[in-house]
């Protein structure tokens, strides 16, 4: 069912019905704002598909995501849009690996995703040291 909803996305990106660049790095929602909230939204998939979104990365990932939306003033069209180009990211780079490539990509980028995520949580959230 991902899969299928992954590939009407991309088909609809390349048949214009979601706005060019809106699929793909390089244009749309990866471009200015939007851009750090694609990085976010991919973060958290990253780690969600790895295994690896934990309690506390979440909480970072829901903290960060509301900073960013207030503090850029995105548009629900600019999240989504954001949302779309980063379900179609993760989907393309996860495709690009065999199992024990992405065991590797799990290890390496996937780890460091949820490390991001999870270390935003002390700027704010419990446990800070300040």
């Amino acid at each position: 069912m991902k899969r299928r909803l992954l590939r009407c996305l991309l088909i609809a990106s390349l048949s214009g019905i979601v706005p060019a660049g809106a699929a793909g790095a390089g244009g749309g929602a990866g471009d200015g704002m939007a851009g750090s909230y694609m990085a976010l939204d991919y973060d958290r998939r990253l780690a969600g598909y790895c295994g690896l979104l934990t309690a506390l990365a979440q909480q970072g990932f829901v903290q960060q995501e509301a900073e960013l939306r207030r503090s850029l003033q995105l548009t629900e069209e600019q999240v989504r849009l954001a949302r779309i180009e980063a379900i179609l990211a993760m989907d393309r780079d996860w495709t690009n690996y065999n199992k024990a490539g992405k065991a590797q990509w799990c290890a390496g980028a996937g780890r460091a995703a949820a490390l991001r995520l999870e270390g935003y949580l002390p700027r704010g959230g419990a446990g800070s040291e300040r």
